[in-house]
C-alpha cells in the first residue's frame, strides 16, 4: 500500500502512514479549492461553473510533487 503514499506522509522510523499529516493536507486542499472555485482566493479568476483554471490549480502545488503544500501554500 505504501507505494501509493508519498514519503512526506510516511513515518521515517516505522514506515507507517502519518494519517494526521495526510488529513491536514487534504483539508488544506479542500480549503484552497473552495477559495478558487468561489472566487474568494487572492488572484483567483473565480473559477465559475467549469471550475478553476489550470493555472490556479498549479498554484496549489508550488514544489511540484503533486501534493498541495499546506494551508498557507
Amino acid at each position: 500500500m505504501n507505494g501509493a503514499i508519498r514519503e512526506k506522509f510516511l513515518d521515517a522510523e516505522t514506515g507507517e502512514v502519518r494519517v494526521d499529516a495526510l488529513a491536514k493536507s487534504y483539508r488544506a486542499l479542500e480549503r484552497k479549492l473552495s477559495e478558487v472555485t468561489s472566487g474568494r482566493g487572492a488572484g483567483s479568476d473565480g473559477g465559475g461553473r467549469d471550475g478553476p483554471s489550470p493555472a490556479n490549480l498549479a498554484n496549489l502545488d508550488r514544489d511540484g510533487d503533486g501534493v498541495p503544500d499546506g494551508p498557507d501554500g
